[in-house]
């Protein structure tokens, strides 16, 4: 598949599939400094991909800064022709400053066993046959459930996710959360040196 180039930053165009519902999301940016997969809430809110009272909250850093998620177990998620079936995914305001509709990340390229071939600008996945939708890969499918316990453990024990219920007045939209909660906490007091 052929990956386009714009401000040198490597996009694809992806499928999503949620409750029946299929989207087509372009503008998809590969990033392989990001653990995870994040999608725009004003894109897939289209298929009913949009917070519930009762999702947990999530902030992620990254270079950019940090952004409050939440996230959502998708029917599939499509590259090309490899889709991986009950994938997880979050979903974000994703207020860059430029165009971006999401982010690609590591969870799923190397679960999809993507290469990356930026000389000819394309991505292609290994694997004897490429996955058809709804088609699940046994090896993904059976260490799923412990990779993702593994992972939660980490990022709580690394303190990268900080939890709060999502409150109900969140749940049209994530533009202007007000994160994290006021905890009484006065500001570090500058004493000057003379």
């Amino acid at each position: 598949m052929r990956l386009e180039l714009e401000g040198n930053l490597p996009f694809v165009a992806i499928r999503v599939g949620y409750r029946g519902v299929e989207i087509e999301i372009g503008k998809v940016l590969i990033d392989t400094r990001s653990a995870s997969t994040l999608l725009s809430v004003d894109t897939v809110s289209s298929i009913g991909l949009f917070p519930l009272p009762e999702d947990t909250l999530h902030t992620i850093r990254g270079i950019g800064g940090s952004e409050v998620v939440f996230s959502r177990r998708v029917d599939y998620l499509q590259v090309g022709g490899r889709a991986l079936n009950g994938f997880e995914v979050e979903i974000g305001g994703m207020d860059y400053g430029f165009e971006i509709t999401g982010i690609l990340g590591m969870d799923f390229l190397t679960r999809a066993g993507a290469v990356l071939d930026l000389g000819n600008l394309t991505i292609e996945f290994t694997g004897a046959e490429k996955m058809e939708r709804g088609a699940l890969a046994q090896e993904h499918f059976l260490d799923w459930p412990a990779r993702e316990a593994q992972l939660r453990a980490y990022r709580a024990r690394r303190g990268w996710m900080r939890r709060a219920p999502c409150p109900a007045s969140l749940a049209g939209g994530l533009r202007e959360p007000r994160w994290p909660p006021d905890l009484g906490l006065k500001p570090p007091q500058v004493v000057g040196v003379d």
